[in-house]
């Protein structure tokens, strides 16, 4: 996928691969031999199997490929990478199906902390994207979150009109309280009817002032709502209707401090079984920046 889009655009790809930090207590059981250079080795073994794969997968459609064998823990070497070479986005490869596991801990960390965006690719998928989905957050009022659901869609449209793929922008609305408000406030049930059938007019109508602020030209974008919480309710959707990835927030917030990663979106990212392309709000910053 990476060399797909490289190549599409023009870019440079760096294939990269990260190894834990071999311990001390590893030179005393090989005599002669220290830590430093015990690990040289490894790297230099390791960089010649990765160059050498790297090259023969992309050097007929990518300009300029470059491999790198960095030593750390692996999410925090990748961001490190990103912001002293300045890259556009990460790809994730070989993560597990949603049926068959979790995703991996670094997979994780990075669409939590990534200052760019990250597409997560699962394993055993077809490689063709036909159905695009683009899951777009609550309307909270808060500008950034509208910044968000913007940038969600105009990357899934950019996306699809790419591979001329099927776009929909899918919403999960809900109405607080449902049961209390049928059960204890004391409304009639036509009374509760019509306020559920009101909220979802209104989610209904937001949900096309969305779209309808997108230029999607002669790509095939719909509109799909669904009841209930969005991190039950957006996998399910994926898994009806077959869709090959999925575009989402990762962070909707960035104005108040340590919030990492919703709730909502962790169980998107767990659930959902197709790839995904987590984004952030314009104006995040990693928390593991090196400070400037």
């Amino acid at each position: 996928e990476a060399a797909s889009l490289a190549h599409r655009d023009g870019a440079d790809v760096t294939i990269a691969q990260v190894i834990e930090p071999l311990p001390d207590l590893v030179a005393h059981h090989v005599p002669g031999r220290s830590r430093i250079d015990l690990q040289q080795r490894m790297v230099a073994e390791r960089f010649h199997r990765l160059n050498a794969w790297s090259r023969s997968l992309l050097d007929a459609r990518v300009e300029q490929t470059t491999s790198v064998v960095l030593v750390g823990t692996a999410f925090l070497e990748i961001i490190r990478r990103i912001e002293e070479e300045g890259h556009d986005l990460v790809v994730i490869v070989g993560e597990p199906p949603a049926k068959s596991g979790r995703l991996s801990s670094t997979a994780l960390h990075l669409l939590r902390k990534s200052p760019v965006p990250v597409w997560v690719m699962r394993a055993r998928r077809r490689r063709s994207i036909v159905r695009i989905g683009a899951a777009l957050a609550d309307d909270d009022g808060n500008p950034l979150t509208a910044k968000l659901n913007h940038l969600i869609l105009t990357h899934a449209v950019s996306l699809g009109r790419r591979r001329d793929a099927e776009v929909t922008a899918v919403h999960a609305w809900h109405v607080a309280d449902e049961e209390v408000l049928r059960t204890a406030a004391g409304l009639s049930r036509s009374e509760a009817d019509a306020l559920v059938s009101a909220v979802r007019h209104d989610a209904k109508a937001w949900l096309h002032g969305v779209l309808g602020g997108v230029d999607h030209g002669q790509v095939r974008l719909r509109a799909a709502l669904v009841k209930g919480p969005a991190g039950r309710q957006i996998p399910q959707f994926v898994a009806r209707h077959r869709l090959d990835l999925l575009v989402f927030g990762t962070v909707g917030r960035i104005d108040i401090p340590g919030l990492i990663m919703s709730e909502q979106a962790e169980d998107i990212a767990q659930q959902a079984d197709c790839d995904l392309l987590g984004l952030k709000p314009p104006g995040f910053v990693s928390p593991v920046s090196a400070p400037r």
